[in-house]
């Protein structure tokens, strides 16, 4: 089988280098490397054509991250593709693990991916991590029960499942706002394709302790050191959408009967706290203590430990009960505990 890496980039030169390295050095007999350059106005261009024929070059004027990958699945030939952020890099045990876990109706083999700093020295964690070992039935009854499973930004698509529901969205004019797409309202493709991949085979996730490839921690992660409140609307408005172009690709295709409704504790959380503090830009179609029970519902869906849920939802009472600057110091206090996992 053939392997095609697409490296979609935007202003990374100073990382693009270091993901280019590490695709190039997978021992794998059949492969491509494709890097799609999404209109980077930084010195991208002069690193990439510094490989020369070694890889692919595409450079495309900005229309958001989902247009570089419509863009390099368009010029891939692989019967495996994976998608590489260009301020990550892969491990070359990827190549065993994808040899070991690959098999015929697989739609995705996901791996954990290690989290660094800008220097790519470990910071002593990775994600996502799993409490049980998942199984292609686990993650298709987490999905149906949550609207989510514990996906991972790192793996490998069949080609088969790709070229059913590409292309992917992109954003119409100029960038609205800072996300990767540049519009919230465009669905992000790690989240759209990993919520459609279990209706299309099999999701198999390799182990937590054996990540495959690092997720880098810098300033210009997308959405990393935003504004919270903000990125909470901006977060609900862009899964909301994602979930509504799911289900209607879902019903074009005739794939299943289910449709994918939101109950995830992270979408019930952000819900809650837009609700709470009345947050401009946030559809609200319920009262708050709607609001909060389907909080509650989410967290009793969850994976997590018992002694988790329950602060969980200590912390929702605080949220939903309190006076305003109780409840913007308990979503802060959250959000920095969170932040502080990986930083």
């Amino acid at each position: 089988m053939k392997l095609s890496i697409i490296i979609p980039n935007y202003n990374y030169a100073k990382y693009v280098g270091a993901a280019i390295d590490s695709a190039l050095a997978l021992n794998w007999p059949d492969k491509e490397v494709i890097v799609a350059d999404d209109g980077s106005t930084d010195g991208s261009r002069e690193v990439i054509l510094a490989y020369g024929s070694k890889i692919t070059p595409l450079f495309l004027s900005n229309g958001g991250q989902n247009s570089a990958f419509n863009a390099g699945f368009g010029h891939s030939t692989g019967d495996i593709i994976i998608f590489l952020d260009s301020d990550d890099v892969l491990f070359p045990s990827v190549v065993g693990t994808l040899r070991s876990a690959w098999y015929e109706g697989v739609s995705k083999v996901q791996w954990s991916l290690a989290i660094v700093d800008e220097t790519l020295a470990p910071l002593g964690s990775c994600y996502p991590t799993y409490r049980r070992k998942p199984t292609p039935e686990w993650v298709r009854q987490t999905l149906r029960r949550t609207g989510q499973y514990p996906y991972s930004l790192g793996g490998a698509w069949a080609r088969s499942f790709l070229s059913r529901v590409f292309p992917l969205p992109v954003r119409e004019g100029p960038p609205r706002n800072g996300s990767c797409q540049g519009d919230y309202r465009v669905p992000n493709a790690d989240h759209y394709l990993s919520t459609l991949a279990p209706f299309f085979g099999d999701v198999v996730c390799i182990s937590h302790r054996e990540p495959q490839g690092t997720y880098r921690m810098h300033s210009s992660n997308s959405h990393f050191g935003a504004r919270i409140l903000e990125h909470y609307v901006d977060a609900i408005l862009e899964q909301l959408e994602c979930t509504r172009r799911i289900n209607e690709l879902l019903a074009s295709l005739a794939i299943s009967d289910e449709r994918i409704t939101e109950y995830d504790e992270t979408f019930m959380k952000r819900q809650l706290v837009c609700q709470r503090l009345k947050l401009e830009g946030f559809p609200r179609n319920s009262s708050l203590y709607v609001a909060l029970w389907k909080y509650w519902r989410s967290v009793s869906f969850d994976e997590a430990p018992m002694a988790r849920k329950m602060k969980w939802c200590l912390w929702s009472l605080l949220v939903a009960a309190g006076p305003r600057p109780v409840s913007l110091w308990a979503v802060h206090m959250r959000e920095w505990r969170w932040r502080r996992r990986w930083v």
